[in-house]
């Protein structure tokens, strides 16, 4: 369980509050000035705005309008997609960053403690251990932007994807540590910088703060250099990145925003059935499903690789009745196995959640555009009173998903009985007028 130390932290803010302003003045134009007044939190390159690379990445800048107006505070970005994000709104207070830091963090991990005691979050279960990896900072939606702080069992994982958040790392690392007691961890971190190419140089991008020792990395990582986590009281391995430290990944093996839907999912398959996994990934799906009681699960999934780690998985669980023989793996494309069925062939449920661009066979997969047409594939193959989960994770995509799959259903001729919101967990807040800080979109619904 997470629990706040609130002494701690009134240790590390000493003495009445620093209020810090910019001393430098970022002037952007009336469209950029326009946007950050609905609330989205990123700073756009445009002609009529401040060239950004005149301060160093980091850098605290007041934003003006052209008409003088106070936008607030933003840390610069520098050359690139986006030049800054927002620090702090119009009228806000701000202290120093290292007290403000470690004051977001608190609110930040305050959240998640509530999370901590229930639901599929719970860190313990009857005194064994339940769920010990979950999202801690979730970038902007916790206010530090261009950070994202993962539990993983005994370790911390702090990924950097803005050069913005590169200063902010040191004082986020302690202030997590210091804020939280932390049973059973996590004592270690990693640092996994997720930057533009430019920026990496030739050094390590993905390592530790500070060395474990051997005894340490012996008990904790296997062979592949993995380390156990668990899930809903599952075992489950994710990749730190350490075995290629100069090729940083955001993910790990195990999508932890989907927690909350792969609990949802075991609920459902605790009457049995057939569940069908397509874009299987490691399989993190397919081992709640077994361990709810689905009579037979298929995860399909084009990857040899992940195949062989969802088998692993299969194994960790063994004891906690997962049962191998009520598993089949397919090494298959996931947008044409539906097709190589039987007619007649269907299932109790369906699992959903390809990736936005992938390169298979001779033609490229676009969410964009092959999407509807797999679900309604998918929806035809669904037995009645069956379950689909579609999830879309193309942060840039118009429309509600909802009506994708609406229009999917009338085209595979099935009525939907129920339609239910399938997003991230609560540890992935959303953010309002910020559709890039999902995690991804879901939609659950069952035929009639």
């Amino acid at each position: 369980m997470v629990l706040i130390g609130l002494g701690m932290l009134g240790a590390m803010v000493t003495g009445k509050p620093r209020v810090d302003r910019a001393d430098r003045v970022y002037r952007v134009s009336r469209a950029t000035a326009r946007v950050l007044g609905q609330g989205h939190p990123w700073i756009l390159p445009d002609d009529e705005s401040d060239d950004p690379s005149a301060w160093p990445p980091g850098s605290r800048v007041e934003v003006v309008g052209p008409d003088g107006s106070e936008l607030g505070l933003a840390r610069v970005e520098g050359p690139g997609p986006i030049a800054a994000r927002i620090w702090a709104r119009p009228g806000t207070e701000v202290l120093d960053d290292r007290a403000e830091v470690a004051a977001r963090v608190s609110r930040a991990l305050a959240h998640r403690r509530g999370l901590a005691r229930r639901g599929s979050a719970r860190l313990e279960v009857d005194g064994r251990r339940h769920t010990d990896a979950l999202r801690l900072i979730h970038g902007e939606a916790d206010g530090l932007p261009g950070l994202q702080v993962d539990r993983l069992g005994p370790v911390l994982r702090v990924l950097v994807s803005g050069r913005s958040g590169v200063s902010l790392v040191e004082s986020v690392v302690e202030a997590v540590r210091g804020a939280a007691d932390w049973p059973g961890g996590p004592g270690e971190v990693v640092e996994v910088h997720h930057l533009p190419a430019a920026d990496r140089g030739q050094g390590p991008r993905v390592a530790w703060r500070s060395p474990p020792t051997q005894d340490w990395l012996a008990k904790n990582l296997d062979e592949r250099g993995r380390l156990g986590v668990h899930e809903a009281g599952l075992r489950f391995r994710v990749d730190l990145g350490l075995a290629d430290p100069r090729r940083p990944r955001p993910g790990t093996g195990l999508f932890l925003d989907q927690r909350e839907n792969r609990a949802c999912l075991a609920e459902l398959a605790g009457a049995g059935g057939d569940w069908l996994n397509l874009f299987a990934h490691t399989g993190a799906f397919s081992v709640g499903l077994l361990a709810a009681g689905a009579q037979r699960v298929v995860s399909v999934d084009l990857s040899g690789a992940y195949l062989a780690w969802l088998g692993d998985h299969l194994a960790l669980n063994a004891d906690l009745g997962v049962d191998p023989g009520r598993h089949v793996s397919v090494r298959h494309d996931g947008r044409r196995y539906l097709a190589t069925l039987p007619k007649r062939e269907g299932f109790d449920g369906i699992v959903l959640d390809p990736p936005t661009a992938a390169a298979a066979g001779r033609r490229f997969w676009s969410v964009q555009r092959d999407l509807e047409p797999l679900v309604v594939e998918a929806l035809g193959r669904l037995r009645p009173g069956g379950w689909l989960l579609v999830c879309r994770n193309w942060r840039r995509a118009r429309g509600s998903l909802a009506d994708l799959v609406g229009r999917a259903a009338g085209r595979a001729g099935v009525r939907l009985t129920d339609v239910e919101d399938a997003g991230p967990g609560p540890d992935f807040p959303r953010r309002k007028a910020f559709p890039e800080g999902d995690a991804f979109r879901g939609v659950r619904v069952r035929i009639g």
